[in-house]
C-alpha cells in the first residue's frame, strides 16, 4: 500500500519538470492527476465484482504490476499524449489492488485483530505519499523526473510476482457466521448500499475529501517553487514529512 500511494504521488512532485520539459500547459498538467482518478474509479467497481468470483491474490498481484509497469512507462513517455496514457493506466492498476486488498487481510485475521491491521494497512498511506513527493523531488531534482517514475516503478513488478506465492485466504473463514453472500452487483445491489445512511454518508464524505486533498497534492509543490522561490528537492521533502505527521495524527 505504501508503494501504491508512492507512485501516485511522484507525479505531483516532478510536475513543474514535466512541464517545462514537455511544454505543456498547467491545464495539461492537472489533467494527468484527473486522468488517474476517473480511470480508477471506473476500475474500482470492476475490480470489486471480479473479487466475489475469482482469486483475489491474482487480482491484487495483476493490479500491483499494472500501476508498477505504467509508472515505469511514464518515465519512457516521449510525449504528452503518451504519459496521459500511461497515468490512466497507474489508475487502472492501483484501482483494481485497492478494492481487494482491505477483504484480503480481513480474511487473514479474526475480528479482534482486523482494527489493528487496517490501522497499519492504512499508516501506509501518509508514508507512502511521503515517499512519493520525496524520491520524486530529489531524484527529479538531481536526475531529472523520468528517472522519479523508474525507481518508483520498479519495486512493484518485483512485489507482484511475490504476492503470486501467498495463498488465498478463505472468505469468512475466521467470521464467526462464516462467509456471508456479497450484495449483488447492479442497479439492485447500489440501491441496497445506498439504503445504507452510513454508506452514503461515507461515500460522500469521502468525494468531498477527495476533491480538496487531489487539488492541494498536485499543486502544492508547483506552489512552494514558484511562489515561494523554494527548491523542488526541499519543497517536496518538507511537504511529504508533514504529509507523513498530519497523517498519523
Amino acid at each position: 500500500n505504501g508503494l501504491n500511494y508512492l507512485d501516485r504521488y511522484v507525479a505531483a512532485a516532478t510536475l513543474t519538470l514535466i512541464l517545462a520539459q514537455l511544454r505543456i500547459s498547467d491545464a495539461q498538467g492537472g489533467l494527468l492527476q484527473s486522468i488517474f482518478i476517473v480511470t480508477y474509479a471506473l476500475a474500482c467497481p470492476v475490480a470489486g465484482a471480479l473479487g466475489d468470483r475469482v482469486n483475489r491474490m491474482v487480482l491484487a498481484a495483476a493490479g500491483i504490476f499494472v500501476w508498477s509497469l505504467a509508472t515505469v512507462g511514464s518515465g519512457l513517455a516521449t510525449t504528452y499524449a503518451l504519459l496521459v496514457l500511461a497515468r490512466a493506466l497507474t489508475g487502472v492498476g492501483e484501482g483494481g489492488y485497492g478494492v481487494v486488498a482491505p477483504p484480503l487481510l480481513s480474511d487473514c485475521y479474526p475480528p479482534d485483530q482486523r482494527a489493528r491491521v487496517m490501522g497499519i494497512f492504512y499508516a501506509a498511506i501518509p508514508v507512502g505519499s511521503a515517499l512519493g513527493y520525496i524520491v520524486g523531488g530529489v531524484i527529479g531534482e538531481h536526475y531529472g523526473w523520468r528517472h522519479a517514475f523508474f525507481v518508483a516503478g520498479a519495486p512493484g513488478v518485483a512485489l507482484a510476482f511475490f504476492l503470486l506465492l501467498l495463498a488465498e485466504p478463505r472468505r469468512g473463514a475466521l467470521d464467526s457466521g462464516g462467509a456471508t453472500a456479497p450484495i449483488p452487483f447492479g442497479g439492485a445491489g447500489l440501491r441496497a448500499l445506498f439504503a445504507r445512511r452510513s454508506y452514503t454518508v461515507n461515500t460522500v464524505s469521502q468525494i468531498i475529501y477527495t476533491f480538496a486533498m487531489g487539488g492541494l497534492a498536485t499543486w502544492a509543490p508547483a506552489y512552494f517553487v514558484r511562489e515561494r522561490g523554494i527548491p523542488l528537492a526541499v519543497a517536496t521533502s518538507t511537504f511529504g514529512m508533514l504529509l507523513v505527521i498530519a497523517g498519523f495524527v
